[in-house]
């Protein structure tokens, strides 16, 4: 199964070919499997979208810092599905 782990090491490796190479790769029979630390963002990532009240000490920064990552990601990807 590719991890993240897995796809960066494929990316040092690959020698600029990564998108290429990639969905033709042994390694990955499945869907690509987000980390654990990504699911954790996406779980604050939709509760946050629902309505869930955090305040501002109920989260780490490094939570903080990857939830406004997240958040300015789809943003734009919203945008560019306009």
């Amino acid at each position: 199964m590719c991890t993240p782990e897995k796809k960066r090491e494929c990316d040092r490796n690959s020698g600029g070919h990564h998108e290429v190479m990639c969905p033709q790769c042994e390694m990955r029979p499945g869907e690509y499997e987000p980390s654990a630390w990504f699911q954790h963002i996406w779980f604050l990532y939709a509760l946050q979208e629902g309505g869930y009240p955090f305040e501002k000490d109920d989260l780490t920064l490094p939570e903080w810092m990857d939830l406004g990552v997240l958040r300015c990601a789809v943003k734009e990807q919203r945008v560019a599905l306009k």
